[in-house]
């Protein structure tokens, strides 16, 4: 509520995101509580069809100063720039649900800075999640080539090596490569090779003896007729 308010005396509409908006439906209960700091609220709800969720929400966000609503409502398709600011009440522990959410009012067209508050309890469950959100959108950033910093994401992270270094600080323990790429099949099958997996060994054949000797191995006859026959170490082009 301080936040809306603070928010809202700078000109500023909030966003407000709820996990919980089924069987245990909270959202009232804060609508109430905002009504009674003096703040004009609105909860978006699924009953609002997806292909009018913008129409719906521009015709009533000038008359209000906090909307209400589960990120997954507003997930993908939605610009909602006429709130720049967004407040995680509850954290979604989805990282594919939580940025989308985020980028939702986080857009290049934005008429203000957008700023994003998360609400965890300290030293709990929550914001060990909040910190692995944080590291999961940080290498997101590194691999979309969006520019390292922003919510969840420290400014100076896109400095690997005083991140390493705060790393060892800490005591934090990095898993080795091969083991997060240990369920993954890593082997190529493209004569084209790949840039992120590694190509077939194929055994080199060093004299015409040995060329000879692998074909004999390969190659043979069935029912009196010729059978081609190719080697499982030959990488074929397809036509």
């Amino acid at each position: 509520m301080n936040i809306c308010r603070t928010e809202r005396l700078a000109g500023r509409k909030s966003l407000v995101f709820i996990r919980q908006t089924g069987e245990r439906d909270i959202q009232e209960r804060l609508a109430e509580l905002l009504r009674k700091a003096g703040l004009r609220e609105l909860v978006l709800r699924p009953s609002v069809a997806p292909n009018k969720r913008i129409a719906w929400l521009k015709k009533r966000a000038g008359s209000i100063d906090v909307l209400l609503a589960n990120a997954r409502l507003v997930e993908v398709g939605l610009n909602l720039v006429m709130f720049p600011t967004a407040i995680f009440y509850e954290l979604e522990a989805n990282f594919y649900v939580l940025y989308q959410a985020m980028r939702r009012i986080w857009r290049p067209f934005a008429p203000l800075p957008v700023e994003v508050y998360f609400t965890v309890y300290k030293g709990k469950a929550e914001e060990m999640i909040l910190d692995l959100m944080g590291e999961k959108m940080f290498f997101n950033q590194l691999l979309t080539g969006q520019e390292v910093g922003g919510a969840l994401v420290p400014e100076d992270a896109g400095n690997m090596l005083q991140v390493a270094i705060n790393r060892l600080l800490k005591g934090i323990k990095t898993r080795q490569v091969t083991s997060i790429f240990a369920a993954q099949n890593t082997m190529t099958a493209s004569p084209l090779g790949s840039p992120t997996a590694a190509s077939p060994d194929v055994k080199p054949v060093k004299t015409w003896e040995e060329c000879l000797a692998r074909h004999a191995q390969v190659g043979g006859h069935r029912n009196g007729g010729k059978q081609k026959f190719v080697s499982k170490e030959q990488l074929a082009l397809p036509f």
